[in-house]
Formats: structure tokens, sequence, C-alpha cells
């Protein structure tokens, strides 16, 4: 679950170091969607932690 301030969502900034190749494909596909290149980033991690957690490899934590 996300966290919150003053229960406001709050984000989770990372940085990510990528191959050159990658990053300038990203980039590519972040034009073509008309998306800023963070944005198509994190379009991706969400995506491919929606899948993860679609295939039973990570469930969320759940408060206790």
């Amino acid at each position: 679950m996300a966290s919150t301030v003053e229960n406001k969502p709050v984000s989770k900034r990372i940085n990510v170091t990528l191959p050159d190749k990658t990053g300038a494909l990203i980039e590519k596909l972040a034009s073509v969607e008309g998306r800023s290149v963070s944005s198509m980033a994190a379009y991706l991690i969400q995506k491919a932690v929606d899948d993860a957690r679609e295939k039973g490899l990570i469930k969320d934590e759940e408060k206790g």
C-alpha cells in the first residue's frame, strides 16, 4: 500500500540506471506514446509489477 502524508498518497521516488540502448529505446517509445521519459518508465515498471502480481510472484503487503 502507498505511503500517505496527511491522508494523501505519496509516490515513491527511485533512480534507475539503464544501458544506453535501453534508455534510447524508452525515449523513442515515450515519444511515440506522447509521454515523458519519466512517465514511460513509471508505466513500464507498474506494468511489470502488475504482471508479477497476477502471476502470483508477489503479493501486496498487508497492514497488520
